[in-house]
């Protein structure tokens, strides 16, 4: 993981203790101590699983903070027509469509890669 003030992505559980709010992975190991940039409510995303987009930087040997400029809930999606079923892990819903890990996304590539499978 880089620690030079490089923008980043990270997934995991916000958590909140003592020293303020963490990112945890789901053994529950600390990724990171979190600090809200502008216009960021961590407190809102307690105890869910969020993709977090911000800078890194290294506070001690090893403790990485990331300032938050992006948070988003990650949610597992199941749709289904009564016939067919499609399942979408760890997906946004109605935040940036053009995210790599939007629904909306993940369903256009699916759609896309059904229609070129049934092409060739």
């Amino acid at each position: 993981m880089r620690t030079d003030g490089q923008s980043t992505r990270l997934v995991g559980v916000v958590r909140a203790d003592a020293e303020g709010y963490g990112l945890e992975d789901s053994a529950g190991t600390k990724l990171a101590r979190l600090r809200a940039g502008a216009g960021i409510a961590l407190e809102l995303y307690r105890n869910q699983t969020v993709a977090v987009h911000g800078q890194l930087h290294l506070i001690e040997s090893t403790v990485v903070l990331i300032v938050v400029e992006h948070i988003a809930t990650l949610f597992d999606v199941t749709l289904s027509n009564g016939v067919t079923t499609e399942d979408y892990a760890g997906v946004t819903i109605g935040v940036d469509g053009d995210a790599a890990d939007s629904l909306i996304n993940q369903i256009y590539v699916k759609t896309i890669a059904a229609r070129a499978r049934a092409c060739s």
